[in-house]
């Protein structure tokens, strides 16, 4: 089923979202155009939330981590980008009363949500 037939451009969108298993028409109902899905998933692959979170985790600023955890949260919510939803929302919580001895779930998490990051990012490369 084709839901974006306005050009290929859409058909990319279309495509990208299948391959991450998000039925697109949410994404467009939530945010009513194609233009604006587009609009929105190129300005994820370039923004600088993601080397913000890397960096205070690396310097054990869990505060700005936790800040660009949450950021990337809402962001990835809004986007329905699935495979890193659920990941944002634990580290998120991770974070949010980061104590020492969550270390261990920190790193994994957060492992797990560069992987992720990583692969929907290679895969939006694809759409320009």
């Amino acid at each position: 089923m084709i839901i974006f037939k306005k050009d290929k451009e859409s058909m990319d969108i279309n495509e990208f979202y299948r391959e991450i298993g998000v039925d697109a028409k949410d994404v467009l109902n939530r945010l009513g155009s194609v233009v604006l899905i587009k609009k929105y998933l190129n300005k994820f692959a370039k923004d600088g939330t993601f080397a913000d979170l890397k960096k205070g985790i690396a310097e054990k600023d869990y505060q700005a981590a936790f800040r660009a955890a949450h950021t990337l949260k809402g962001i990835c919510l809004n986007l329905e980008l699935l495979p890193l939803s659920e990941i944002s929302v634990n580290l998120t919580d991770i974070l949010r009363n980061y104590t020492p001895d969550r270390e261990s779930d920190l790193n994994g998490t957060f492992e797990s949500f560069s992987k992720a990051y990583s692969e929907i990012v290679a895969k939006l490369e694809n759409l320009q």
